[in-house]
């Protein structure tokens, strides 16, 4: 890594050009990406349900309708029908929609049995003609709470659209057209247009609003938050030039390959922003710890970048792994969502560490005194640490009580989604939508499809029997508006043919068999009597494949479906009803024929399931994988463990808020808690990190944590606060997921800070801490297993953790290491350079003997903790390892084997000496 740091601060122009030029390459594609708004992104990728889904579209169109609804206190009047007419003939016109189907343009189908004939041919001008026209729509069961409800108050336009991807429908602008055409009619009757196809473009406006907010009230903060941590310009400067260019490249890489910005991956902008400022914050601030007054800026930074990288390289690790846990959802959107927040942190991390220091170079050192001091704040951190310290077990045990009341809570989480729900109830799309909901047959629709065995199943008399039966059972279930299928244009055409239309429905016997010969019964439809089917099935045929019949029936007869309308949104609703639906199916369907709920809102709810899977594999692997990656880095399962702590504790506040409060898990909060894991692992590493290099310079562990809490604390204050308010920001989103996800994370982070520097100092008030680049970069010199006898037996790695679980102690030429006649409870070992044995008696000083590498003095200190009978001088610079009685017990407590070395080595270290002493005696 030292060759890195060296190539920074030797070129830094060379760098910045490079980094120039990679930003220019990566502007144009970041302008290009796109916003996917369509449901599709909320859907499990690869799913057989889709490929089905798709199949069914392909023989019946989408199920995805625009529905204009308009409400009056009469829609048979001559004004209305004319409104009608004019904006159906309008919406026609619009380019990408295939046909409109109203009162003023929707074919008769009981009228003729050659060709089609309008059921209004033309604008009633009577009253007795507009009443005969409610009479005559109440025939017509297909079309009553669909083009006019029930009590004449509301008429409803159905748009279909021609088979085009979301991304050309918005291009042709097919929705603004439709709205503006609404507009202009509007008054005095109220119009409403909403629709899935409308959801998605007022979804996509939505995004690019939210985002035009979003980023600059981000940066905002990030620089207020940088402004009060530092007061310099090269403090609040850098760090946001770092951030802006990271998002840069980022948006850059997600249009090279093509992805778009999704309901699921919106908030990706303003998070990629807040975590690059953490990283930043972080070289900032070291770097104004090690600006000293006679050093020159290349020496300054090339000593910040060995202080800031390796801990700010764990952090970033941790939560590229905390944000690639979510690849194993199969939700496309947060899949996504983790990939690029990946490697936005990835870049972030680069830049901090490449792009601020080849800036630093080219700047002059600071004059004045560390910006960073604070001393009130460091004053009131240190308090802090010491209250810690003091109150450890009262700190554990309530700890562990909010631990158990928020896993408690946790409990009464729902998981539901509601496509509907995404935005708030004043929210004109929530009230257009609500309006359709409650005077037409519903906003929400999709198919129910029955595959027969091969062609011509459906003309069946017994098929036609059960699908009728399916589908007045699914009729009867709460929250369907509305059902159409193939049987009731077949009944249509039948009354039609016989002459003997009725409202009254026609029975069949419980039976459920054809009647017989023996079974007379009146013959009026062809229920009653099966030979009239065929002439029935017959007159679908001379309507021909443009007819609206297409969309119910394929032309072998082999696949039909039942469009339901429905009023419900909420996922585990519709969990009911499609489960309900399935039943009836079993009860009424032999094997041989399929029946299968499909549609867009079928697979939305479909994914609602993926939700709780999703969530549990991936914070299961975020927290494996941060758990390896901090048993690693701290070289011990222990100290990983109990890293984790402090990490899985927000966690459970999160899950415990959701609970206490009535939050759902959804698209939004689903993603939270691996989120909040990666993230707030950053500053518990931080102040391991840090505490590890404190424990070097003290023997007191106590002194060091307050020492390190009061060093880390702010970088990690201001680091939660920048997180807090990115998060916080969300809030304000017009989604309500992402408000949800917003305000959670920024509670979760405030969780975690409190985690951090209350229950993590108390919980390491009896453990040394010490780290994988420590141990790297420590240096013993040549074979320290084999040259130094206390570690005869270890592995070069075992001995370095040896040293570092203890004290590595320095002396200049001259110093004495230890004093004839001083008390000492502890024996070193001579690890580099040479000291001198000399007694002093009777006023003159004798030379006993010269230590070199590997000897070890003053054991008898620490067997008896007795005086030192000499003094130990160093001749040279010297290095001295001590062992103590507390090292002793750490070492046996958290590494036995290697303990067990040490014991043995030491007892032979002793046994030798006590031999040579017995010699010259």
């Amino acid at each position: 890594m030292e060759r890195l740091y060296t190539l920074i601060v030797d070129k830094p122009k060379q760098i910045l050009v490079v980094l120039l030029i990679v930003t220019g390459l990566f502007a144009y594609p970041a302008l290009s990406v796109r916003l996917d708004s369509s449901v599709d992104s909320l859907l499990p990728g690869n799913d057989p349900e889709r490929h089905y889904y798709a199949g069914v579209r392909q023989v019946f169109g989408s199920d995805e309708l625009g529905i204009v609804g308009l409400i009056a206190d009469n829609i048979y009047t001559q004004e209305v029908l004319h409104k009608i007419k004019r904006l159906t003939q309008a919406i026609e016109q619009v380019e990408g929609v295939e046909k409109v189907l109203s009162l003023t343009n929707a074919p008769d189908p009981v009228a003729s049995s050659v060709k089609q004939i309008a059921l209004i041919s033309e604008i009633p001008t009577t009253q007795a003609a507009l009443a005969a026209l409610q009479a005559k729509l109440a025939d017509r069961p297909i079309y009553l709470d669909n083009l006019a409800s029930a009590d004449a108050r509301a008429a409803g336009i159905n748009i279909f659209f021609a088979n085009m991807s979301d991304e050309e429908f918005m291009r042709l602008g097919v929705d603004d057209k439709i709205q503006t055409l609404v507009n202009a009619e509007n008054g005095p009757e109220e119009l409403y247009y909403t629709g899935l196809p409308h959801l998605k473009v007022y979804s996509a406006t939505a995004m690019w609003r939210d985002l035009s907010r979003f980023v600059p009230l981000t940066l905002v903060c990030i620089l207020a938050v940088l402004y009060g941590s530092f007061r310099s310009l090269r403090g609040v400067f850098l760090p946001a030039v770092t951030v802006i260019v990271t998002l840069c490249w980022t948006l850059g890489i997600m249009g090279f390959t093509g992805t778009p910005l999704s309901l699921g991956s919106i908030a990706l902008p303003p998070l990629v922003l807040v975590l690059g400022t953490t990283y930043s914050l972080h070289v900032i601030s070291d770097y104004y710890e090690c600006a000293r007054p006679g050093g020159t800026a290349s020496e300054v930074v090339f000593e910040t970048l060995k202080k800031s990288t390796p801990p700010i390289f764990i952090t970033a690790l941790t939560t590229v792994l905390g944000f690639l846990s979510l690849g194993v959802n199969r939700i496309v959107s947060i899949r996504e969502m983790g990939l690029f927040a990946s490697v936005g942190i990835l870049i972030a991390f680069v830049l901090s560490v490449v792009l601020i220091p080849a800036l630093l170079c080219l700047l002059h050192i600071p004059t004045r005194p560390e910006v960073t001091a604070a001393p009130g704040l460091k004053h009131r951190l240190r308090r802090l640490g010491q209250f810690d310290i003091r109150s450890r077990l009262g700190i554990i045990i309530a700890g562990c009580m909010i631990a158990g009341l928020s896993g408690w809570q946790a409990f009464s989480i729902q998981v539901d989604s509601n496509v509907q729900a995404f935005f708030h109830p004043e929210d004109p799309i929530r009230i257009a939508t609500d309006a359709i909901n409650q005077h037409l047959a519903g906003s929400m629709a999709f198919y129910v499809v029955i595959d027969g065995p091969g062609e011509g199943a459906l003309k069946q008399w017994d098929t036609l029997r059960r699908m009728r039966d399916l589908q007045r059972g699914i009729d009867a279930l709460p929250g369907v508006r509305k059902t159409v299928s193939f049987v009731d244009i077949c009944e249509m055409l039948d009354r039609s043919a016989q002459g003997r239309w009725s409202h009254q429905a026609v029975m069949i016997p419980r039976t459920g068999k054809a009647p017989t010969a023996q079974q007379p019964v009146k013959k009026t439809t062809f229920w009653e009597n099966p030979s009239q089917l065929d002439d029935t099935l017959q007159r679908v045929s001379t309507l021909g494949p443009e007819s609206f019949v297409s969309t119910f029936v394929n032309q072998d007869f082999s696949r039909a479906n039942i469009l339901v309308r429905t009023e419900l949104a909420r996922s585990s609703d519709i969990r009911t009803l499609i489960d309900t639906i399935h039943g009836l199916r079993a009860e009424l369907f032999p094997p041989e024929i399929d029946v299968h709920p499909t549609g867009s809102l079928v697979l939305l709810t479909r994914s609602t399931g993926d939700l709780i899977a999703g969530q549990i594999y991936s914070l299961s692997l975020a927290a494996l994988a941060i758990f390896v990656v901090m048993a690693i880095m701290f070289l011990s399962v222990r100290i990983g463990f109990l890293a984790m702590i402090p990490n899985i504790f927000p966690i459970l506040i999160f899950f415990g808020l959701m609970g206490a409060f009535g939050a759902t898990l959804n698209l939004g909060t689903s993603i939270v808690a691996s989120i909040a894991l990666g993230i707030a692992v950053d500053n518990t590493i931080h102040f391991m990190s840090r505490l590890s290099s404190d424990m070097r310079h003290t023997a007191e562990q106590e002194h060091a944590l307050v020492e390190t809490l009061s060093t880390v604390g702010k970088p990690a204050l201001y680091a939660t606060a920048i997180l807090f308010l990115g998060f916080l920001i969300l809030g304000f989103s017009t989604f309500i997921p992402i408000q949800e996800f917003g305000i959670l994370s920024a509670a979760t982070m405030v969780a975690a800070l409190t985690a951090d520097v209350i229950l993590l100092p108390a919980l390491l008030t009896t453990t040394r801490i010490i780290t994988l680049w420590e141990v790297l970069y420590l240096k013993l010199g040549r074979d320290p297993h084999k040259t130094i006898p206390l570690f005869a037996g270890l592995r070069p790695l075992q001995a370095k953790i040896v040293i570092l679980m203890g004290q590595l102690k320095s002396f200049p030429q001259g110093r004495p290491i230890v004093r004839q006649g001083d008390v000492g409870n502890e024996m070193f070992v001579l690890i580099n350079g040479k000291a001198e044995v000399v007694i002093n008696t009777a006023g003159t000083s004798r030379h006993i003997e010269t230590i070199e590498r590997g000897d070890v003095f003053g054991e008898m200190a620490l067997i008896r903790q007795s005086q030192r009978m000499a003094d130990v001088i160093a001749t040279d610079a010297v290095e001295v390892f001590a062992v103590d009685e507390r090292f002793l017990a750490r070492i046996e407590r958290r590494y036995p084997r290697i303990g067990a070395k040490i014991y043995r080595n030491l007892s032979k270290i002793l046994s030798d000496r006590l031999e040579r002493a017995l010699q010259r005696a």
